[in-house]
């Protein structure tokens, strides 16, 4: 476990250090070129796996032990489950916002200006090396508001734990539909 936790924070830490935002040109969506579209295809494709993941995880906490275990769950599991998914796939990839729960969460360098600014879309970008990088919008789900709701909202024995687990945690008052965050991929030069 702690060598997931070492190889989790390797991840997050270049994903601050290997892309400067000097080397990052956001693109045209509808113009990629070939390699690009492929780029985009396999950041598409590890978003999904990671999305299905982390919320198939979730649920079969939630259901089986009740939203207080899930949250030891996100504590513990979000960000190695994200590093193997990045293993797998072969990408940098995690999830961000612009009220994080977690601060191993933060927008890498060239996504923070766009998580600050919370745009609603996808954004793509390309490094002068080849590298493309996406920034996916994450919408508020209904089963998502019951630890994202407004603190009045969530269960005061959730909110006792989210504040245990996360003492710096800015992850309330979302409503459905609204933007929640962002997953993010960078996916290398081919």
């Amino acid at each position: 476990m702690k060598n997931v936790l070492v190889i989790t924070l390797l991840l997050v830490l270049g994903a601050f250090l290997l892309l400067p935002t000097d080397s990052i040109s956001q693109l045209d969506i509808t113009k990629l070129t070939v390699t690009q579209q492929q780029q985009l295809e396999k950041a598409a494709a590890s978003k999904a796996a990671l999305g299905k993941k982390l919320v198939s995880t979730l649920t079969a906490k939630m259901k089986a032990e009740g939203p207080v275990a899930a949250i030891e769950l996100c504590n513990t599991e979000a960000l190695p489950l994200t590093a193997e998914i990045a293993a797998e796939q072969g990408v940098r990839i995690g999830r961000t916002s612009f009220r994080l729960r977690n601060p191993q969460n933060m927008a890498p360098v060239w996504a923070a200006a766009s998580v600050e600014s919370k745009v609603k879309d996808t954004q793509v970008f390309a490094g002068s090396d080849g590298s493309l990088s996406v920034l996916y919008p994450i919408i508020t789900q209904a089963n998502c508001l019951t630890c994202h709701a407004s603190v009045g909202m969530v269960a005061a024995p959730l909110v006792t734990a989210l504040h245990e687990k996360y003492p710096t945690d800015e992850a309330f008052g979302f409503i459905e539909g609204s933007l929640r965050g962002y997953f993010w991929v960078e996916v290398a030069a081919e």
